[in-house]
């Protein structure tokens, strides 16, 4: 904090310190100190995708739900294939009960970046929401496949593999 504090001083304008000032005070826990620095990068740059998705995800973990994701919707606008924003924007919208939507979201993240295990997990534990534990199932197997050390993949695929049946397999 004490370096990008002093960059900051010696130069107020470059949105990029305030974006990673602002990642690193969530990191701290100070979520209100991260969103004042996140604010402040989107006023200096507001056609920096970067500081709308670390705004959103600053507002995500402060429960703004909503107003995070008007944050990954600029984001994605600025810069389309943006995995984060994207995945983002699907927990967020999970969060809220747009399961259909998050499920969107976590389809396009995937497409971006097929190597990402907790894309899979998210969207196999959307998928139990929806009752779709099929391809919940299949989400699980490809996380694991990535990760096999997520015990919450193998979790939702016991899970779903019970409501299916199929009880030696959960």
């Amino acid at each position: 904090i004490e370096d990008y504090t002093k960059s900051i001083e010696l130069n107020p304008n470059n949105s990029s310190v305030y974006i990673d000032r602002g990642l690193t005070k969530s990191g701290l826990g100070d979520y209100s100190g991260a969103l004042e620095d996140h604010n402040k990068a989107v006023e200096l740059s507001s056609n920096n995708a970067s500081a709308y998705l670390s705004r959103g995800i600053t507002k995500r973990g402060l429960g703004d739900f909503k107003s995070a994701i008007e944050d990954f919707d600029k984001a994605i606008e600025l810069t389309p294939n943006l995995f984060q924003a994207h995945y983002n924007r699907g927990s967020a919208k999970s969060e809220l009960g747009d399961y259909t939507g998050a499920i969107e979201d976590f389809n396009i993240a995937v497409e971006l970046y097929p190597n990402d295990a907790d894309a899979y997990y998210k969207r196999a534990f959307t998928k139990i929401a929806l009752c779709d534990y099929r391809g919940a199932i299949e989400d699980s197997k490809m996380s694991i496949e990535l990760n096999p050390n997520n015990s919450a993949s193998y979790y939702n695929s016991g899970y779903s593999k019970a409501e299916l049946g199929d009880y030696e397999g959960a």
